[in-house]
């Protein structure tokens, strides 16, 4: 709300939108509509949450059974959530989300335990889709592209490499204040909209799958621009 004041505009008036009353809505939508539309949806605290006896994948899945006919992508920062989502019986693509530091939640304190970088290394990356038969990464924006003094877009390494491993590539997250673009493209203040165009088409240039976005108008409109670069999400 410090950001955004609008965000807080209606506080309290409206009830919390359940996973059933979205999937609802898609369904409907989906009905009518010439293109349908594929949730993506994120299982997030799955190991805290266990540790309460609630069991979020197999909740998430049973909550698709009234609707066949909407497709879902899954998404989480645990492996153990997405594979338990598979065992479940849920055939949804299965994306695994990557930060730039730390380790999953669900491997805090082995021995043995990878950072999130670490996972998606040259020497590592190869067991997301030879172990565990994932079929994405989901990683922080500033892990595939620069945004120094590096020409602005110019890849990490880590979009080709998954891609060498057959995995597709979403990332997150794409926002229009300057607080959350490249320092070039900024205003004085944090808060002000500042030039996210040229931020914006970078990562749309660089050919992903998936991009996810707190201004998903402002995306479309240079989707539609680039004359169907990139497949956002």
């Amino acid at each position: 709300p410090a950001l955004r004041p609008a965000n807080a505009a209606y506080d309290d008036q409206l009830g919390l939108l359940r996973f059933e009353d979205l999937l609802s809505l898609v369904a409907a939508h989906n009905r009518r509509a010439p293109a349908p539309v594929v949730v993506v949806a994120e299982i997030k605290d799955d190991a805290y949450f266990r540790t309460l006896g609630i069991d979020i994948p197999a909740l998430a899945v049973d909550a698709l059974a009234g609707f066949p006919d909407v497709s879902v992508v899954w998404e989480s920062f645990e492996k153990q959530a997405l594979l338990r989502v598979r065992a479940a019986g849920h055939p949804g693509r299965l994306v695994y989300l990557v930060e730039r530091e730390g380790v999953p939640a669900d491997e805090a304190g082995r021995d043995d335990a990878l950072t999130y970088p670490e996972e998606v290394d040259d020497a590592h990356i190869h067991d997301l889709t030879e172990r565990y038969a994932f079929d994405g990464i989901s990683p922080d924006v500033r892990m595939l592209l620069r945004r120094g003094k590096s020409p602005v877009g110019t890849s990490k390494g880590l979009g080709e490499r998954a891609h060498g491993q057959g995995l597709d590539v979403f990332t997150w997250t794409l926002r229009p204040e300057s607080s959350f673009l490249p320092r070039r493209f900024r205003q004085e203040n944090p808060a002000r909209v500042g030039r996210w165009q040229p931020w914006y088409q970078a990562v749309l240039d660089f050919g992903i799958e998936g991009i996810f976005t707190d201004s998903p108008d402002l995306l479309a409109g240079l989707v539609r621009d680039s004359a169907g670069v990139g497949r956002p999400a």
